[in-house]
C-alpha cells in the first residue's frame, strides 16, 4: 500500500515531492531554520503509513521576567541585552545563577537549556 505526501510541522522534505509512495520508499526532512530535527532524517512508507516522522524542536528566547520571577540571572553578569533579542536552537544551554540573596539547595551554578521552545527556569529562595 502506497503512502501519501509527507508533512511535518516546522519543516520541509529534502527529497522529491511526488503525489504518493510506493511501499519501502524513504524520504529526507529537513527543519526551517533555527529548529532543530528529533529523530531519524529518514522515513519509510510502510503498509500506507510514514515510520520514523521526525519531529522538529522549536527556538526559545530568554525571557528576562522569567529569570526574574525565578530569582536567577545569567552568569557572566556583563552579558549584553541583545542575548534578549534572538532566538536559541533546542538544546542550547546558559549557566545562570541565583542572585544576591537567593540560593538553591548545594547549587551555587547552574544551568538552563532550551527545549522545544521553552527554557525552564529552576527557582532561587530567600535565604
Amino acid at each position: 500500500e502506497s503512502c501519501q505526501t509527507p508533512e511535518i510541522v516546522n519543516g520541509f522534505l529534502k527529497t522529491e515531492r511526488q503525489d504518493s509512495y510506493d511501499l519501502g520508499s524513504s524520504v529526507a526532512f529537513g527543519c526551517n531554520e533555527n529548529y532543530v530535527i528529533n529523530g531519524p532524517i529518514n522515513a519509510k512508507c510502510e503498509n500506507g503509513q510514514w515510520i520514523d516522522l521526525p519531529v522538529c524542536y522549536r527556538p526559545c528566547r530568554i525571557s528576562p521576567e522569567g529569570l526574574s520571577k525565578s530569582n536567577i540571572q545569567l552568569v557572566p553578569l556583563y552579558i549584553q541585552k541583545s542575548i534578549y533579542d534572538r532566538n536559541y536552537k533546542h538544546g542550547t544551554e546558559f549557566v545562570v545563577s541565583c542572585k544576591p540573596g537567593f540560593k538553591r539547595p548545594n547549587q551555587a551554578v547552574f544551568t538552563i537549556e532550551c527545549y522545544d521552545g521553552r527554557f525552564k527556569y529552576p527557582r532561587c529562595f530567600s535565604g
